[in-house]
């Protein structure tokens, strides 16, 4: 199978970690993100603090709010997902595999977990890892895919021999290369992955391979992104053509992924130590697409609110929202931005997004975007007819600019010259 790597180009802050599809739109790197996301996650379960509707065992509006503030995280993936708000799929799939994994249940009106999981992340992410390929899993991720009602009438092959099918093929993959989801739906199927027991008569060939790509999709980009198994890459979602009618699959803008360390450990099945990133252990800052720069509420630095202040409108005790205006007054008074640059790369999780980097230059040049052009002074003409003139005369015209029908402008270097030039002409310049 062939690999979609390239060369990194070494920037720290540098937005894509190596050359992705052109069609790119965004991307989420995601071993950090979900180790973090998961121990808030069991932190507020642990605290019992997530309300939930009884007789559908999901969080309220409410608890989805809770969720979202404490995750400090409103990704644009989940903006994709028909009729799901921002952060809310993400969040739907963590809680659905802890509680494959450990169990949920309502006590009170709230969620709380069945049993005690790890103390670690990596360590709870083992086990849900297990739980999700395990025999006993009664996740199919068709549900989750946008396709399952093109699927009436056709038979299924069982959603743990396809998984696993999936599972088998990310292992011939190299950690850290992207590579695109018909890439890995090539391998998969050299790995006997079928989503039907037997070919559909109802459905064309072309649209067969679709829907299997959409499953491959659902797998990666839902359920193995959610765990930080993966990273991915995402491009605008194309129309779905079907029956005469235009819908769109849940997953299909997911366009290149790449297996995490994380991932690979988890793969494997977990033999061995894990090393937790960088990111994970020391970098309490994210900074958004959207211009957001959010604070891990257990992590957040003591001078947070006070340093980008001058730089970005606070929005609560843990967001600030850069502006443009702000930083271009701050750029002016500094001379650059070259302070916040150096604050955020000692406590922001790299790569930044490239469109943070365009947002600090811009600043930089509407900071000095008018310059003085030099003292000049106003001589006003005693009628329009002489300033028509002056303004004529090959001698007098590339020393002055006419500003209305009597006056003329002149820089005050070239008023002497000026002085003389009229002189030499019979006219002169008023005293005083």
């Amino acid at each position: 199978m062939k690999s979609n790597r390239s060369r990194d180009n070494g920037e720290r802050h540098q937005a894509r970690p190596d050359t992705l599809p052109p069609d790119t739109a965004d991307f989420l790197l995601r071993e950090a993100a979900a180790l973090l996301e998961l121990r808030t996650i069991v932190r507020l379960l642990r605290e019992r603090l997530i309300p939930i509707h009884g007789f559908r065992m999901e969080p309220t509006s409410e608890g989805y709010a809770l969720l979202d503030k404490a995750l400090c995280q409103p990704e644009t993936f989940a903006t994709r997902l028909v009729s799901v708000p921002p952060s809310m799929r993400r969040t739907r799939t963590h809680l659905r595999l802890l509680g494959l994994a450990f169990g949920l249940r309502a006590k009170d009106g709230r969620f709380e977990l069945a049993q005690e999981p790890p103390s670690s992340s990596p360590e709870m992410l083992k086990a849900i890892s297990r739980s999700y390929f395990a025999a006993s899993c009664d996740i199919d991720e068709l549900d989750w895919s946008g396709a399952v009602d093109l699927l009436q009438d056709t038979r299924l092959c069982p959603a743990l021999v396809r998984r696993q099918a999936v599972c088998e093929a990310l292992l011939m993959c190299e950690t850290g290369k992207w590579y695109t989801p018909a890439e890995l739906l090539s391998a998969a199927k050299q790995r006997h992955f079928a989503l039907f027991s037997r070919p559909p008569r109802t459905l064309p060939p072309a649209l067969v391979e679709r829907l299997e790509l959409a499953y491959v999709c659902a797998v990666c980009s839902i359920f193995l992104c959610t765990m930080g198994a993966l990273d991915i890459a995402l491009s605008p979602a194309p129309a779905f053509i079907h029956r005469g009618q235009q819908r769109t699959l849940l997953v299909e803008s997911l366009s290149a992924l790449r297996i995490t360390p994380l991932g690979a450990w988890l793969l494997c099945g977990a033999a061995g130590d894990y090393a937790q990133p960088l990111a994970y252990q020391q970098q309490p800052l994210r900074i958004l697409t959207n211009g957001q720069i959010v604070a891990q509420a257990e992590t957040i630095p003591t001078n947070f609110k006070t340093t980008l202040s001058t730089y970005a409108k606070v929005i609560d005790e843990y967001r600030v929202q850069l502006d443009p205006q702000m930083l271009a007054a701050a750029a002016h008074r500094l001379g650059s931005l070259d302070q916040l640059r150096a604050y955020l790369q000692k406590w922001a999780q790299l790569p930044w997004p490239s469109l943070i980097d365009e947002l600090f230059t811009q600043a930089e040049d509407d900071a000095q975007a008018v310059k003085p052009a030099g003292d000049y002074l106003a001589f006003a003409c005693r009628d329009e007819a002489l300033a028509d003139r002056l303004c004529a005369d090959p001698e007098l015209r590339t020393l002055c600019k006419r500003v209305d029908e009597r006056t003329l402008m002149v820089r005050s270097v070239d008023a002497a010259a000026f002085r003389e030039r009229l002189a030499a002409k019979g006219f002169f310049v008023k005293p005083g």
